[in-house]
């Protein structure tokens, strides 16, 4: 009885795996993974650079395919090959990643037409306060030399460099504006 249950339990599974592993032939090759979490085990603790770099070389490609959960990500491993898709074959790869923890809206989440609608207008409203303009490239290479000075004070001690480029960043703003 128990072994009858097993089999039954075996093949249920296995179809379900089949059913939601659908396969397009135009995808690069594909580390084998587990059903349903795909290979988001194969991670590991090395990091996903390290892992992909190893599933790269295993699979003999630059350019692999994996599922973490139902997800599909496409890795580029190689200078070549990155260059190829997002130089060479930039019209193919207009559409941006959504990120499932953020609300999808803005110019960092959208994608597609609204994406390059909200890119225009906002090159539009940043020209206008003059980026492009020498005189705005005056005031960040100013600002840079003031956050390298403060830098050069810190020689030797431990800090924290998000506070000094977030008011670098900050006083070029508030300098436009």
């Amino acid at each position: 009885m128990m072994i009858e249950l097993f089999a039954i339990f075996i093949v249920v599974f296995g179809v379900i795996y089949l059913w939601f592993r659908k396969r397009t032939h135009n995808l690069p090759p594909i580390p084998s993974g587990w059903p349903f979490i795909g290979n988001a085990i194969g991670i590991g603790k090395h990091g996903m650079v390290f892992q992909s770099k190893r599933w790269s070389d295993e699979l003999r490609s630059d350019v692999i395919a994996l599922y973490v959960g139902p997800r599909l990500f496409i890795m580029l491993n190689s200078l070549q090959s990155t260059i190829e898709a997002f130089v060479e074959n930039k019209h193919k790869f207009t559409n941006r990643w959504i990120s499932l923890s953020a609300p999808i809206g803005g110019v960092l989440q959208s994608s597609g037409i609204q994406w390059s609608k909200q890119r225009k207008f906002s090159h539009s409203i940043l020209r206008q306060f003059g980026l492009g303009k020498k005189s705005f490239e005056e005031r960040v290479a100013q600002e840079a030399d003031m956050l390298c000075a403060s830098i050069a004070e810190l020689t030797g001690t431990v800090f924290d460099p998000f506070q000094l480029l977030t008011k670098g960043v900050s006083n070029v703003i508030c300098s436009i504006v």
